[in-house]
């Protein structure tokens, strides 16, 4: 799979309590941003972290395209 750079340009990374989810709220205001349906893809995620969220174990180990899969398409973006 063949995915275009400026797909995914910024990745967030925060412990608990430390303002992402304030952070993504501010960046979600701009048109121009966009976000994965999931706020938390926990693609590096610890194993206990991902059981306690009801996520599928070892995300990092689907590889590169499963982690571009989880942005959608960009409206008005060229292909």
């Amino acid at each position: 799979m063949n995915i275009p750079m400026s797909q995914i340009d910024f990745i967030g990374i925060g412990a608990p309590k430390c303002g992402t989810t304030w952070l993504s709220a501010q960046l979600d205001a701009h048109p121009q941003i966009m976000f994965a349906p999931d706020k938390e893809v926990y693609y590096f995620a610890d194993t206990v972290l991902r059981r306690i969220a009801g996520k599928e174990l070892r995300c990092f180990e689907r590889g590169e395209s499963w982690y571009h899969e989880q942005f959608p398409a960009v409206p008005g973006a060229l292909s």
